[in-house]
């Protein structure tokens, strides 16, 4: 490995003019002189490709769009990027992460001590809201453990080795699960690195409508993991026993009694969250409910 190798930050985006500005910013301010910023933008309809070029006029660091003729999804953006790169190193970003001043020379020695791909530590920024201070703490209760996690904001890996498992899964709809079963494929195949005191901040919707369209989103995407990549029958009485089931968590309150009191131990802001955390607890619950229904449905439909 070079001493000074050429980093890629790779950026995917679609509609995201509200939020790619600051992405950029920080990406280009990253104090690592051999990088370049990729941007591969998915057939946007609002204005990013715009904010994307005129920033380019002016960035500090090297900034290239890609734009791609029609939809594809996130997976296909993420494997363009992959292809177009040219460092040796990839960092893959969504684009509400807003990368450290100090991320790449935080991440260098990792690679230089021989791993393939690094984990880092996924940190909401906007905790001051409910929504995104449900979701930090969800993944504080989730991931304590490091082998639980494949894949995180701020993900990096060889771009050789990325490209050697053969990119993302572009069956995916959108950004859910299509990073898990790439987790997976590195893992398989290559060695990894976490390291926790690494931050990749990121943003989290704090409105009542983005939190709801994310987590169904989320819940389409392990409709697909399932009934696609690990072949699960597409039973209608799966489906009805997974409604049932939700029915039954709701109807004896476990957003509050189950995961609320223990999300709660997590919040700094104690027994006042017990309720409002319940709440998104339960909105989430629903909302994947919602997704991963939706998904079933479109597979299933898809298979006949």
């Amino acid at each position: 490995m070079l001493d000074s190798p050429l980093v890629s930050i790779i950026v995917p985006t679609y509609n995201e003019a509200e939020d790619i500005v600051p992405t950029l910013a920080a990406a280009a301010a990253v104090d690592y002189p051999a990088k370049e910023i990729v941007v591969v933008d998915d057939a946007s309809t609002d204005a990013t490709t715009q904010i994307v070029e005129d920033f380019a006029r002016r960035a500090s660091a090297p900034v290239r769009l890609v734009r791609r003729p029609r939809n594809r999804g996130v997976a296909a953006a993420r494997n363009v990027g992959l292809r177009e790169a040219r460092g040796e190193i990839a960092i893959i970003l969504n684009a509400d992460v807003r990368l450290p001043s100090d991320f790449i020379r935080r991440i260098l020695p990792h690679y230089e001590a021989g791993c393939d791909y690094l984990v880092v530590n996924s940190r909401v920024s906007n905790t001051d809201y409910l929504y995104p201070r449900y979701v930090h703490l969800m993944h504080l209760m989730q991931y304590s453990d490091p082998e639980n996690s494949e894949w995180s904001e701020g993900y990096s890996c060889r771009r050789e080795a990325a490209l050697a498992v053969g990119g993302f899964p572009e069956e995916f709809p959108g950004a859910s699960g299509e990073d898990a079963v790439f987790g997976q494929r590195m893992r398989a195949r290559f060695r990894k690195g976490y390291d926790a005191t690494i931050d990749a901040p990121h943003v989290v919707p704090a409105t009542w409508r983005g939190f709801w369209s994310q987590r169904r989103g989320r819940g389409r995407g392990s409709a697909y993991l399932l009934f696609r990549f690990q072949k699960m029958p597409l039973s209608l009485p799966r489906m009805l026993r997974a409604w049932l089931g939700l029915f039954v968590q709701i109807g004896v309150l476990y957003p509050l009694w189950g995961d609320g009191w223990r999300l709660v131990r997590l919040s700094p802001r104690g027994w006042r969250d017990w309720l409002p955390l319940g709440w998104a607890r339960a909105v989430d619950m629903i909302a994947q409910q919602v997704g991963y229904t939706r998904g079933w449905m479109e597979i299933r439909t898809a298979s006949r």
